[in-house]
């Protein structure tokens, strides 16, 4: 008897092994195309390769059952450096370029909000000679902006972003009109305390 339970115990065993469930994987994006962030696990991270040869570590992480993320960005190497952005809305896609033509790539992660608006936020990190980063102010809109005439006038969110010919532009549709798109370059500039990203306006 005890011949026939033992091949018995053993085949019982293999099939335990095999319908184990496997551990969830996580993914690791390391390009800017634009990705849906409900549907990617946390933690994320993205390399950025910049010009100079630099590579920026952008990390974001997603309490669970918070709708903000956490996010920090340093030189591959070199975490001690690190910014930090917390409760920011989840990032959707990221770009570096040298907006103020210094020779070093600048970093901008573009935040989009949860639900039917989709509003858009810039969030920059500049170089400082490939040295250390520091955070770039970008002020934000305001009510007085979306006032008829006014440089966001007809902005409902769902904004489109990229980087052209050394600048970055951010495009929406009109009173949520995909046929009707405006387009707003955004300029950098030296301020007091460092640089500023803000709307070009005539």
């Amino acid at each position: 008897m005890r011949y026939l339970l033992f091949p018995l115990l053993v085949s019982l065993v293999f099939v335990s092994c095999e319908t184990k469930t496997p551990a969830p994987e996580t993914t690791t994006p390391s390009d800017t195309t634009q990705v849906k962030t409900t549907s990617l696990p946390m933690p994320r991270v993205w390399e950025m390769k910049t010009n100079s040869g630099k590579t920026i570590i952008v990390h974001e992480t997603h309490p669970k059952g918070a709708s903000l993320s956490n996010v920090s960005a340093y030189f591959q190497g070199d975490s001690t450096g690190a910014l930090t952005f917390t409760d920011i809305d989840p990032i959707s896609t990221i770009f570096v370029g040298d907006m103020d033509k210094n020779g070093f790539d600048e970093l901008y992660m573009i935040s989009t909000s949860a639900g039917s608006g989709s509003y858009g936020s810039i969030n920059g990190v500049s170089s400082n000679r490939d040295k250390s980063l520091s955070l770039i102010f970008v002020p934000e809109m305001d009510e007085n902006d979306k006032k008829p005439g006014k440089l966001f006038d007809g902005y409902e969110g769902h904004d489109e972003y990229a980087i052209e010919n050394g600048v970055l532009i951010r495009r929406f549709p009109i009173k949520g009109d995909k046929k009707n798109m405006k387009s707003v370059p955004y300029q950098v500039v030296m301020g007091e305390g460092g640089l500023i990203l803000s709307p070009k306006r005539n």
